[in-house]
């Protein structure tokens, strides 16, 4: 019975998060209600209030589900992904993850807030072994320069992805991955 429960509260919050994000589609963030959400999502006023305390509350688990998803995607190290060869599979992967639900992966990258929160975490999690990875395993001269690379890298992944999921771009993730590929390439000693 238990195990029906989770799938229940699982389930519930799933449709509460995804009715969030349609509706962060149509209008500002404080101009949605939780009665907009609930009547969006199909669930009761109770269920809405047995997960969530406000809509700030959702938008908080939206953010941790994201972060760690994706970290479970790259993994907690990230200096496999730094080999050219690897980058094909983290990329793909995270374009395959996005594609699975386009238009709710697309309202939170479209949702500043919600994204740049994603990406923040992400970014204090990696940054550290990321430049250390760079240092030791690319031809640069300082750690300006290690850092330009790592910056470039991610923004253009990023940017990236969001031409992608607003559909503004005909690159598929192989494309990308291989632009980004030849141009480790070119700093990989």
């Amino acid at each position: 019975m238990a195990k029906q429960e989770y799938k229940s509260a699982i389930r519930s919050k799933s449709f509460i998060k995804h009715a969030l994000i349609k509706l962060l589609s149509e209008k500002d963030f404080d101009r949605i209600t939780v009665t907009e959400v609930i009547e969006t999502s199909g669930i009761s006023r109770g269920t809405f209030y047995s997960h969530y305390k406000s809509l700030d509350d959702v938008i908080d688990q939206i953010v941790d589900d994201e972060y760690n998803k994706i970290v479970g995607l790259i993994g907690e190290n990230c200096e496999i992904y730094f080999n050219p060869d690897n980058v094909l599979m983290i990329v793909s992967t995270i374009f395959d993850y996005i594609e699975d639900d386009k238009e709710y992966y697309t309202g939170i990258i479209n949702y500043k807030p919600i994204f740049d929160s994603v990406m923040c975490k992400i970014s204090e999690k990696y940054k550290n072994e990321a430049f250390r990875v760079i240092k030791e395993k690319c031809i640069i001269q300082n750690d300006d320069e290690a850092n330009y690379i790592l910056v470039y890298t991610v923004g253009g992944i990023i940017y990236e992805i969001l031409k992608w999921s607003k559909d503004d771009t005909k690159l598929n993730a192989n494309m990308v991955v291989n632009i980004l590929s030849s141009m480790f390439r070119n700093y990989i000693k």
